[in-house]
């Protein structure tokens, strides 16, 4: 039996996860990956040969779509998340891929505003994933308050998961 080695690939909310995964994961995730980071760092993913990936990635393109970043420029994300996984798949054909929804925020800029980017992509983004062939988790509910916006308990700063968050995120990715 093949020992599992699976890759982190996203942005600072995957980051953070990375110690409360009770398996060893590689990290690939770095604070303020945006997708096209992700494509821009494709030969680190397939050098590592993994097993499993599991890929969180959004919010930093939405909120940069929404005017936060200082960056004044726009991403396409579903053109960008396609080509992400359209390189994985080519790459690592054998590779079990683990999409993840963009988890739903609060206390930044219009939230809920925001938060109903984030359900349409969240749409957009399992249906990629569907299209080639990977697991995609629909999480972003779990996450939410009445109010649709991310639960206090589980953030910070109204972006970023706190440790109680996290724990909740990895129960949800774990395996």
């Amino acid at each position: 039996m093949m020992k599992k080695k699976i890759v982190l690939y996203g942005d600072s909310i995957l980051n953070a996860a990375h110690p409360y995964f009770d398996v060893p994961c590689i990290k690939l995730s770095v604070p303020g990956n945006k997708t096209l980071e992700l494509i821009g760092n494709i030969v680190a993913l397939v050098r590592e040969n993994p097993t499993h990936i599991i890929i969180l990635i959004g919010i930093n393109d939405v909120l940069l779509n929404a005017g936060l970043w200082q960056d004044k420029m726009t991403i396409n994300i579903q053109e960008t998340y396609r080509l992400l996984l359209a390189l994985i798949h080519e790459n690592l054909p054998k590779t079990r891929v683990h999409t993840v929804d963009i988890l739903p925020i609060r206390d930044v800029l219009d939230a809920k505003t925001i938060n109903e980017v984030i359900d349409s992509t969240n749409q957009t983004l399992k249906k990629l994933s569907s299209e080639y062939g990977f697991k995609h988790l629909s999480i972003n509910s779990t996450f939410k308050d009445s109010d649709n916006l991310l639960i206090k308990d589980y953030t910070t700063d109204g972006i970023h998961l706190n440790a109680l968050g996290n724990q909740k995120l990895v129960s949800m990715i774990a395996w």
